[in-house]
């Protein structure tokens, strides 16, 4: 488990761009360390483990922080 939470599924599906063309998406599903579920849509472009754990941590810890208000 990550310092924020962990990953709970992950789902590729496609989309179509702004020009038409085919994107293909990810779909995180995770749950943070207060037990927060929610998903996190990437390009496949910005799925480098490093991009992907920092954008993970930072809305695991958005709605932490919400959650705790």
């Amino acid at each position: 488990m990550a310092k924020w939470g962990e990953v709970i599924e992950i789902t590729e599906f496609k989309q179509i761009g702004d020009k038409g063309d085919i994107i293909t998406m990810y779909r995180y599903r995770a749950k943070s360390k207060a037990g927060t579920v929610f998903t996190l849509e990437l390009p496949e472009g910005d799925i480098a483990p490093d991009k992907v754990d920092a954008a993970l941590a930072k809305k695991a810890e958005l709605l932490d922080k919400t959650k705790s208000l």
